[in-house]
């Protein structure tokens, strides 16, 4: 009989759990890299939504100036329409030749409305201030503004004219009648 030369190889068992151990960091790894670009996809839309916010609100309130724009010359052009509203030109005088204002005044809506935009500019030191005789005496009815051509002014009870000068910035108490460059009698 010839000697049995067979060799015997033991084989390692396949262990299970080293396998399901690899699934498992695989699927974690999986887990955290979609978790970390889920977190930068969350913040990128927070940016976002701010950004959305911000120009939301600049938009609110471009609208809501646009509106209360809107309804200041509404209410202009009521009274400048209005049957009742009488039209007076103050033209300028030798101070300020150049100069024409149109005013509209209603006395049934106690209402004064002018039209500046022939008015020359002034210097940020200088503004021009509306004045209403009444029975002699200069009453206040405002600084007229710099940025508006159309605007109300106060209204004054038996004013027999309507008198524009120019006044130090900020306006005076009591007019500078040597600066006055256009008046009307009503």
């Amino acid at each position: 009989q010839a000697p049995d030369t067979t060799k015997i190889v033991h084989l390692k068992k396949k262990n299970p759990f080293k396998f399901y151990l690899g699934i498992a960091a695989s699927v974690a790894t999986l887990l955290m890299v979609g978790s970390v670009w889920m977190y930068s996809q969350l913040n990128a839309v927070r940016q976002e939504l701010r950004t959305v916010e911000i120009n939301n609100s600049k938009l609110n309130t471009t609208i809501e100036t646009l509106n209360n724009q809107l309804t200041e010359t509404s209410a202009y052009y009521s009274t400048i329409a209005n049957p009742d509203t009488k039209q007076y030109i103050l033209e300028g005088n030798d101070l300020l030749p150049e100069a024409k204002v149109v005013s509209y005044v209603n006395d049934k809506l106690k209402s004064v409305v002018i039209n500046t935009e022939r008015l020359p500019k002034l210097d940020a030191s200088q503004d021009y201030q509306m004045w209403a005789d009444v029975e002699g005496e200069m009453v206040d009815m405002g600084l007229i503004s710099k940025e508006k051509s159309l605007l109300a002014m106060a209204y004054i009870e038996h004013a027999e004219s309507l008198n524009i000068t120019i006044e130090p910035a900020g306006g005076s108490v009591h007019p500078t009648v040597e600066r006055l460059v256009t008046n009307v009698y009503l």
